[in-house]
């Protein structure tokens, strides 16, 4: 059984941006927090633990649903909305330039990719980012085999 003040409660989703480090200074204009490295253990925060695991096609644990249509290490953004959920991999984003216009659940949405970084958000009608998932496909897919898949064609 789980124990704790957080058992049995939902957590609520937050928007989280992905973006370069020099981005981030301009955008907060100085007045922003930064977790230190040192954190009391020898570690070179420099180096993935993991090394090439986001580029070979090995996942460390097993998954209930596979699909081959990505690689299964594809970056996507996912979102779901009204009981539907989408995704956008990040090649598909890559092939159409500028702000992505879709719908999921009813909803306008546009999606801003940034090939440098790379990663993409997720916006309403109003602009507000929204708590979208950055995942790998076979993450997002796992859990969501029913998923709309934005293509560029």
């Amino acid at each position: 059984a789980v124990s704790g003040p957080l058992a049995g409660k939902e957590l609520q989703h937050v928007p989280v941006r992905h973006e370069r480090w020099q981005a981030w200074q301009a955008r907060v204009d100085g007045n922003g927090e930064v977790l230190s490295t040192d954190t009391g253990y020898r570690r070179d925060y420099r180096k993935s633990p993991y090394g090439n695991y986001d580029q070979s096609e090995r996942i460390y644990f097993p998954v209930t649903q596979t699909s081959r249509k990505y690689h299964p290490k594809t970056w996507v953004l996912g979102w779901r909305h009204n009981g539907e959920t989408k995704a956008w991999p990040f090649p598909e984003l890559a092939e159409h330039p500028g702000v992505v216009r879709d719908s999921i659940g009813g909803k306008a949405v546009t999606v801003h990719y940034d090939p440098d970084t790379p990663s993409a958000e997720l916006r309403d009608a109003d602009g507000s980012l929204l708590p979208a998932t950055r995942a790998f496909w076979f993450a997002w897919y796992t859990f969501h085999p029913d998923t709309a898949i934005f293509e560029s064609n």
